[in-house]
Parts: C-alpha cells; structure tokens; sequence
C-alpha cells in the first residue's frame, strides 16, 4: 500500500494554501477587535509543519508505526464504503462486530486495530476526512491537523480571554510548543483528543463561568467527552479531577472568612472525591473494565507498565520500583512517577536522536520552573496559585496526568508522546503566574497598571 500520491504534487500545497489563506483571512478580520487572533493562522500553519514532520519521522526514521497503521486502516475501511455503505455506517458508529468485519474482502483490504476499539477510533475518525483525499498519508495528516487545530485554539481562547494582556505567552503554551505541534497533529489518538480536550474545557468554562451558549457548548461538552472517553478516557478523568480542582477553590475563594474556608474545604473535598469515583466506575463498563473498581484500576496499571519495559518497545524504559495492586504501593511512587511524566527522558538518559530532542524540551521545561519562581518568589508562586482558581485547575490536571503516566508508562519513546496533552496547561500555569507577578512587581513600584478582575 503506497503512503503518496502523484497528486500530493497538486493537493498538498492546495491543502496548505488554502487553510492558510483561509485562517489568514479571518485574523484580519478579528485581529483589530481581538489583537490575540494574529496569532491562528501561524498557529495553523505551525502543526500542520507538526504534521509534515510526523510524517517524515515515522517514514523515513520509523519506517512505520501506529500513525501509518491508522491511515492504512482508514484506507481499507473507506475502501469498505464503496463496496458495502451499510456496514461502514455501522463501523463508523463503533459497532465492531465480527459480522462486519466479515464485509472486509481482499478487494477492500483488512484493517489492523479492529479488535481494540480505542485504537480503532482513530481508524473511524479519520476515515471521514480520508474522503477528502486521494488515498495519501500527507493528505491525511495535513487535514487531521486543520481539522483539530480548533480544539487546540478554543484552549487558547480561554486562557487568552482571562489575561488579555498575556496573549504573546500563552500562544507559546498553547499553540508552539514543539512535542504538542509534533505528536499533537497527525494521524494519531494524540491529535484527537488534544483537540477534544481544547473544547471541554472551553466550553466547560463558556458554560459554568460566562453563562453563555449553553446549549451549543453543551453539545460541544458531550462530544469532547464521547471522543476522550473513545480514544483515551483517563485523559477526560484527569481534566475532571482538575475541574473538581477548579470549582472548589472558585466557590472558596467567595467566602470572606478564612475560617469558613478551613470548615468548607475538607467538606468539598470529600464530596468531589465520592463524585468522582462515582463518574469514574460507574462509567467504567463503556470505557474498559479496568475502571470499574479500584483494584481493577490498580492492576491495570501495573500490567502496563510492565508491558513497556518490554524490549519489543526498543529498551528505552526506565524503572519506578516493584509496584504491588494496592493505594499504600501506588502512592509511594507518586514522587517518581510525577517527575517521570513532567520531565522525563533527561538529556542524558536520551539514546537517539528523537529522545535527545524530547530532552532537551524537558530540560526547558524544567529550566522555565525554576525561572518562574526566581522571578516570582516561591511565597508569591504559592500565593497566586492558589488565589486564581483556573492556575490551580491547570497544575492539578498537571500533576493528575503526569502522575498516571509517569506510573503506567515506563518507555521514554511511549512517555513523550503520552505527556503532551499536559503541556500546554503546565506552561501556560506558569506564565500565568509570572503576568500576574510582573504586574503586581510594577504596582509595588507605583505604576498604575490595572490587572484582570478574572476570578476563575
């Protein structure tokens, strides 16, 4: 099966131009209302390079991986539409069956993940915009990217609508970082549910905070959810744990006394906890069966990290200790697991050239801590952090996420493609942090700076 086309010659630099055009187009129009908007058709044209050199990586690097598994798959189940539209629909609408894929013929070709229906999401998904191509993996990946860049900026609008002022900043954290714009574009689960993540949590905020749209972002909240819980549902746990985050310190953060806080916040802590575990196990027969008690949680947690260190993965893993399937076990690699999944492969721990480049952005990522914080103070770091509800919403997903990866992925080539998602909440935390510090440093020093009244 080919991965190009004589007519990528043609189409490709049509795909680019016209998205580009397009995004270009709506920037001048908006940017003089809305100065943040000169930023989307860079953006824009940013992952679909993402894209580009995903496709070059797993071609002439790889030689192939999961990317040109879920294009080839998406191939042969368009190919299916032509042959049998009645049994695509019902693959399209996730209904796996051994008698549909009994349609499958030598004519069609035979898709791979069928029997995993999270990996085989991407498979239905991307079979959509396969129409729109002539059959070629760049196509593909190109318009995987336009199509999910929308995800990527709604999370962009949010932070941006919140500090206006540090709208240069948080197009880094949202839109430029380069594992995001990598990992994040192409035909890959990544690309999806980083997208879908980028409109829950926007549309979580248009709703609880702004009031506004509700029935449309309600729509765009229980799509976002469907494709999480598709493709990866502990990406859409951990978000809800950092909205829990969210929503308690909003509604503390309204009470006057500090009394009243102490008495009210164990209270809510306890509630989110048992509504949590609540969503989690009694959604669990939807999403796998792990998630339909603790200890299955536990023990498929330790299955797969164990199947990472296996050396068909290529030896890159590295060891968080012996773990047992109980809380007292899991917790005590929390430490561990947490630096794992925020900073991990170091520089030195790379043994090739992807994982020296994915060191090198860890190394920044650690470097931007500890700068921040320098720059801040540690007293005003924790200080602000905790008065400004979406910074404690943006760390708790933070450390929720590094956590469960760092514990359950012990592969440095797996690490830094299951990490991203927790990138553009972790810079954008800290440059947050750092506007706001700047702004009270200068008020300090009598400049009259006025500084957002944003509360959540």
């Amino acid at each position: 099966m080919e991965y190009f086309s004589i007519w990528d010659f043609f189409l490709v630099p049509a795909y680019i131009l016209l998205a580009w055009v397009i995004s270009a187009r709506i920037a001048q129009k908006r940017r003089e209302k809305l100065p943040h908007y000169r930023f989307y058709h860079w953006g824009l044209l940013y992952k679909i390079g993402g894209a580009l050199a995903l496709c070059a990586i797993y071609l002439f690097y790889y030689g192939g991986g999961d990317t040109t598994g879920y294009f080839r798959s998406a191939l042969v189940l368009r190919n299916l539409l032509f042959e049998d539209p009645g049994t695509y629909l019902s693959i399209l609408s996730n209904n796996l069956t051994p008698e549909n894929f009994s349609a499958f013929t030598n004519e069609t070709g035979y898709p791979i993940y069928y029997r995993d229906p999270n990996s085989f999401t991407v498979v239905r998904f991307t079979s959509v915009l396969m129409l729109f191509t002539t059959g070629s993996f760049l196509q593909a990946s190109i318009l995987t990217a336009i199509i999910t860049y929308s995800g990527v900026w709604r999370l962009y609008l949010m932070f941006v609508e919140m500090y206006p002022k540090n709208d240069t900043l948080l197009a880094v954290a949202a839109l430029f970082i380069p594992s995001v714009a990598f990992w994040g574009s192409g035909v890959l689960k990544d690309s999806y549910t980083m997208a879908a993540a980028g409109w829950f949590i926007f549309a979580f905020y248009k709703i609880f905070f702004q009031r506004r749209r509700i029935l449309l972002y309600g729509i765009a909240i229980v799509v976002s959810i469907y494709v999480l819980i598709s493709i990866k549902a502990y990406i859409f746990f951990a978000l809800l744990g950092g909205i829990m985050i969210w929503v308690a310190f909003y509604f503390l953060n309204k009470l006057k006394s500090g009394f009243f806080r102490l008495f009210v916040l164990p209270i809510l802590a306890l509630m989110f906890w048992g509504l949590g575990q609540y969503i989690i196990f009694n959604i669990g027969e939807y999403v796998g069966s792990y998630y339909t008690s603790m200890d299955a949680l536990l023990q498929k947690a330790i299955i797969t990290q164990d199947d990472l260190t296996r050396a068909y993965y290529g030896g890159n893993s590295f060891d968080l200790g012996e773990l047992q399937p109980n809380i007292q076990s899991i917790l005590s690699k929390a430490p561990k697991a947490t630096i794992a999944g925020l900073f991990r492969p170091f520089i030195f721990e790379a043994k090739n050239p992807v994982m020296f480049i994915s060191g090198l952005e860890n190394t920044a990522l650690l470097l931007l801590l500890f700068w921040v914080i320098f720059k801040t103070g540690l007293r005003r770091f924790i200080g602000i952090m905790f008065e400004k509800p979406v910074i404690l919403f943006a760390f708790g997903f933070t450390i929720l996420f590094a956590f469960s990866v760092g514990l359950t992925t012990a592969n440095f080539g797996a690490l830094v493609r299951y990490k991203i998602p927790l990138l553009p909440y972790y810079v954008g935390a800290l440059f947050i942090i750092y506007h706001i510090a700047q702004k009270r440093k200068a008020q300090d020093n009598g400049e009259e700076i006025s500084e957002s009244s944003e509360q959540v």
